[in-house]
């Protein structure tokens, strides 16, 4: 059995029920909804999002992982299975989205593998690096830059200042 999800720019997307399960929001809803005929809103989720919470939920739901919830409470940053390693190959925007879908959605699984992936990218590198990274503009003076970088130990060039 399947059910809709309609996004909040009208996509309407099938997915399997237990796997839409996988979603503790979408699950709620489920339980209050009775004519599973109609699209259920997802009215915070753009369709493009939609699509790949979908593909991700549908992924796990085939292929259940037993040491998921493990992984969940382990705070690594190196085990992230293959699969999940490709789906989050994408660029930091949609991974952002994502973030914000999983957490509307209540996908805890599908966060944390977002959250893993920018600390991974947030790892090492300099303000100057993360900036660039994630296109975030520097509204610091460079006096206002230098206090923050005495105040909190910014490594620069593998000195701390």
């Amino acid at each position: 059995m399947s059910i809709k999800l309609q996004s909040c720019d009208d996509h309407v997307i099938v997915i399997d029920r237990e796997a839409a399960k996988l979603s503790q929001t979408i699950k709620d809803i489920m339980e209050d909804f009775e004519d599973f005929e109609s699209p259920l809103p997802i009215p915070n989720v753009y369709g493009e999002i939609l699509e790949k919470v979908v593909e991700y939920c549908t992924y796990h739901h085939q292929h259940p992982d037993p040491t998921a919830e493990a992984r969940l409470q382990d705070k690594r940053l190196d085990d992230i299975i293959p699969w999940d390693r490709e789906f989050i190959k994408v660029d930091n925007s949609i991974i952002f989205d994502l973030m914000m879908a999983a957490n509307y959605l209540d996908i805890r699984h599908l966060y944390q593998l977002c959250c893993k992936t920018v600390a991974t990218k947030l790892m090492s590198k300099a303000p100057e690096q993360i900036r660039a990274e994630f296109e975030i503009e520097n509204d610091f003076t460079p006096e206002e830059e230098e206090i923050v970088r005495r105040e909190n130990g910014w490594p620069i060039n593998g000195d701390i200042r």
